[in-house]
Order: C-alpha cells, then structure tokens, then sequence
C-alpha cells in the first residue's frame, strides 16, 4: 500500500493531520483484505475516510452481492454511505484478463476527491498489492494526479 498525495509526503506528514481521505479500491473487500489497518488508524485520527470502488467485483457474476457485501462492511467500519462510491462501467469489470485504461479511472477519481474533498488518496502500490491486473491499473492511473 502507499498513500499517495500532492500535499508534503506521507513521511512529514502525521496520519492525523488530515481531514478527510479517498480510498480508492478495484473490488468489493479490497477494503478489508488490503486496507483495514490504514482506514481504521485514519479514522482513529479522526479523518473522515471515503471508499471508491471501481467496480462491482462481477467476475463471477456475483456483483450484486459483492456490493451489498462491501455496503455492509462499510456500515460495520463507520464509512457513511454517502462517503461510499461503487463504479458499474463496461471499461471497468472485474477480471485478470480485463485491461482497465488510465483514461476511465482518472476522472471518476479526480471527480472522486472533488466531491470529498480529499486531502490524501490512498490506493494499492506499483504490484498492486497482490499483483491483480486490477489493482496495478489503479495504482498507475492514480499515481500521476497524485505524485509530487
């Protein structure tokens, strides 16, 4: 994981510092396998911490319930639903042979930090954390917006 920003870098900056955060996520429970740790010690700071989520997780044709699942999940780590965000884009389906384009990230990200106000967005490292296909498009589509 890193925590990508265009305010002072992660290491001169205290993770209570800030007010409110975007974590941006590629599937329903990146947030709980990938992200725990990090969204409960911001909220423990007191940011206010809001989820995108670029699509449903319907590689298994499960996308309903994978949402409901991470709507859920999020009402048990105290994310408000308005501070929750699911994207259902054709460009963006879950799936190792699905190649998400930068170009349809971007703005549902920038649109994203926008509406939150997010001082600080947090998403999967250059590996993606576990190497999903997924996931390293969000780091790279990401990773220019918020770089110094």
């Amino acid at each position: 994981m890193s925590i990508l920003q265009s305010l002072p870098s992660a290491a001169e900056t205290p993770i209570g510092r800030f007010q409110s955060a975007l974590l941006v996520i590629a599937h329903p429970d990146d947030e709980t396998l990938f992200f725990l740790p990090t969204l409960q010690g911001l909220q423990a700071a007191g940011t206010r911490v809001a989820i995108l989520c670029l699509s449903t997780g319907n590689a298994d044709g499960m996308g309903s319930v994978r949402t409901e699942e991470l709507r859920a999940a999020c009402n048990v780590l105290n994310v408000a639903s308005e501070d929750l965000e699911v994207v259902d884009h054709p460009g963006l389906q879950d799936g190792r042979g699905n190649r998400w384009s930068p170009y349809l990230i971007l703005p549902v990200v920038t649109a994203a930090i926008g509406k939150h106000s997010a001082e600080v967005v947090i998403t999967f490292d250059a590996w993606g954390v576990s190497g999903h296909p997924n996931h390293v498009a969000v780091s790279e589509a990401i990773r220019p917006i918020t770089a110094r």
